[in-house]
């Protein structure tokens, strides 16, 4: 009596192992792009978050009768009441209305790569 394996049941153990080792791979490929895309989700949140944020806050501060909305919600200035504003106090937020361009704050950007910025009056 033979022992071992013939070279037929080792060809056909090389191919499932082959299936098997392409369906893995794909699992993993799919997984890590998920994740890939979940953090770059999560990243763009944390700084929308941030921005209005720290739009909630300058308007906190702004006198109620001096907010405009100007150039179809694309831009909305107002004087700040801040005590620890030296200037004349006018303060500026501002979008080109281009899909990616800069949300802006005084003309320093607060937020990057906007597509749509709308303001409800």
């Amino acid at each position: 009596m033979k022992r071992g394996f013939t070279l037929i049941e080792t060809i056909g153990v090389l191919v499932l192992l082959g299936i098997s080792a392409v369906f893995a791979g794909m699992m993993l490929s799919s997984s890590v792009q998920r994740f890939s895309l979940e953090k770059e989700a999560a990243a763009m949140t944390q700084k929308t978050e941030a921005a209005m944020a720290r739009i909630v806050k300058e308007l906190t501060w702004a006198d109620p009768a001096s907010v405009t909305i100007t150039d179809g919600g694309q831009r909305i200035e107002w004087q700040s009441r801040h005590p620890d504003r030296a200037d004349d106090g006018t303060q500026v937020l501002s979008w080109n209305g281009n899909s990616g361009s800069e949300l802006q704050l005084d003309g320093q950007p607060l937020l990057d790569n906007v597509d749509r910025f709308e303001t409800w009056v």
